[in-house]
Order: C-alpha cells, then structure tokens, then sequence
C-alpha cells in the first residue's frame, strides 16, 4: 500500500468463521512491515517491524475482556464469539511461526474477531506481512492481514492452507499486501 503524506494506519488481523462449524481455532503471529524505496527504479526496503507493537506477541497479553479473551500488549480487540461452549485465547509455545511465542483464539464457534493497532507512517509504499493458521479447511473464510489509511483498506489474500495437525510447524500461511 501507498501513502502519499504521513498518515495514521491502523495494522490488523481479522478471522471469522461462518456456518455451522463447531470448535473454531485460530492463531497469528509475526506481524511485519517493511517501507520500500520510492523510486521505480530501486526495490530496496528497510524495515518497519518496530514500529509495530508486540509484533511477534513475545511481551504475552495485557487484559482480558469478555469472554475469557486475553488481548495482547499493544492490540485492541473485537470479537464476537457465538454458541455454546468454551472460549479462551492467549499466548501460545507449541510451534510459533517466529520467535517463542504466538497468540490464538478459541470458541465453539468464532464470528468475527479483529485485532489491530494504529501507527503514524511517513509517505511511502509499504508491505504488511504477518503468519495465519486456522485449525479445518471449513473454517477457512475471511482471515487475513490489513492495513487502513486515509479511507482505504487493503487487505491481503485468506488462509489457503490447513495443516495435517492443527498446531505443527507446517500449519502456518504467510499472508502480505503491499
């Protein structure tokens, strides 16, 4: 994505799960930003990656608000978990997709959850990345990475991958937009 001043740019995760399926999980990790040269005639980048907080979520979570939902340093939260059953979120160690920590949302049944920050970047063209792993190929809707600035979203492409195991190495879907 491009921004042609310096802007306010909320960064965030978004999932949810439609239908009927039961026992939705969901996790994210390493969030990453990069800025690229703006001439056409260089790809080089720098990166951004501090500038966002808690982005490989090692600092663990913060609060908890409804529903047994930790909410990780640096993020606000909505989610709306629906159904009957258990719900609980929070930092994770099995196989993180960078460092040694991840966070993932569980409930009988997710509908929506967003997790983002807002930042104030200088003009430029950037790249948002960040890892994503969902636990059933039915479960597989709408989650990605997205920035908002000035009015515009930009979102990148969903999960296409479920692992054989829900929580292995293998599990995790590198999404971006630039």
């Amino acid at each position: 994505f491009t921004l042609t001043e310096t802007t306010s740019v909320t960064l965030a995760y978004t999932f949810a799960q439609v239908g009927t399926q039961a026992e939705s999980r969901a996790g994210v990790d390493n969030f990453k930003l990069e800025k690229f040269d703006a001439t056409a005639t260089s790809d080089l980048s720098w990166g951004w990656t501090s500038m966002i907080a808690n982005a490989g979520f090692e600092l663990g979570t913060a609060t908890s608000n409804t529903n047994a939902v930790n909410v990780p340093y640096g993020y606000e939260m909505v989610c709306d978990f629906t159904g009957t059953g258990w719900t609980n979120s929070g930092i994770i160690t099995d196989n993180p997709s960078e460092g040694s920590k991840a966070y993932e949302v569980w409930s009988g049944k997710i509908t929506s959850v967003d997790m983002h920050q807002s930042l104030t970047l200088p003009m430029g063209k950037y790249t948002l990345t960040g890892d994503m792993r969902t636990d059933k190929t039915a479960n597989i809707t709408t989650q990605g990475v997205y920035a908002t600035a000035d009015g515009s979203t930009y979102q990148s492409p969903t999960i296409t991958t479920v692992a054989s195991t829900w929580n292995g190495a293998d599990s995790w879907n590198d999404l971006s937009r630039t």
